[in-house]
């Protein structure tokens, strides 16, 4: 990651973008409130050449097991780390780019008995 250094308009955790498009500049004015931006895709995916690979990662393995968990983590992760445009926000209006690196972190149920402590995982 570039060292940024700090200008007029940038937070402690994010820089301000200047250089926007007029679309993405007006959305935010658009649609101000915070549910108006939300995205809900519904799409199917064909897994089965994950599975084949998965299957023959984990032949003789018997700790560490790897899952389509960790397939789907592993894609998200490298798709935001190849398009960072992905890693932006918005705050009063100003379309903001985070500074720092992104990370992922899951929430595990133990059990599905009510109630459970949860452990919070990397």
């Amino acid at each position: 990651m570039e060292k940024r250094t700090k200008r007029w308009g940038d937070r402690p955790d994010a820089c301000w973008i200047r250089n926007l498009d007029g679309l993405h500049a007006i959305m935010p004015h658009l649609m101000n409130k915070r549910t108006d931006a939300e995205v809900y895709v519904n799409m199917e995916f064909d897994v089965t050449e994950a599975l084949r690979y998965i299957e023959e990662k984990n032949r003789g393995e018997d700790e560490y097991k790897t899952t389509l968990f960790h397939c789907i983590l592993m894609a998200v992760a490298k798709t935001v780390y190849l398009r960072p445009d992905l890693n932006r926000y918005i705050s009063t209006r100003s379309p903001l780019a985070l500074w720092r690196k992104s990370g992922l972190r899951t929430t595990v149920r133990k059990s599905w008995w009510w109630p459970q402590p949860r452990r919070i995982g990397p």
